[in-house]
């Protein structure tokens, strides 16, 4: 291996352990919540790579109040972790788009 594709390795790989950490408290934080949500995208399909983000479809009719709750969640593990979440409320999207997204 080259010292290049060696270090693209090591970067990957931390960044993939950033991506686990920070899905493991947002996900917690969540449900803590009683928000559903869904996965999609290279996160979930193992393909993250150095520069990914994480694919999050929030799912059902969320109140005001439980949105700004789950954007500051969403804010707050992105800061912590430095990992970059895509996120979308299924609510603001046509049945096609969820469908689209999340490969159903």
């Amino acid at each position: 291996m080259k010292r290049f594709e060696h270090i693209q390795l090591q970067r990957r790989e931390a960044h993939l352990a950033s991506a686990n950490a920070a899905w493991a408290e947002l996900s917690a934080k969540l449900d803590a919540l009683g928000v559903e949500y869904r996965l999609f995208g290279s996160y979930l399909e193992g393909r993250f790579l150095e520069h990914s983000d994480i694919d999050l479809m929030i799912m059902g009719d969320l109140g005001t109040d439980t949105r700004q709750r789950v954007r500051r969640v969403v804010s707050a593990a992105q800061a912590s972790w430095h990992v970059e979440f895509d996120m979308y409320f299924a609510a603001d999207l046509t049945p096609q788009a969820c469908e689209a997204l999340l490969g159903n």
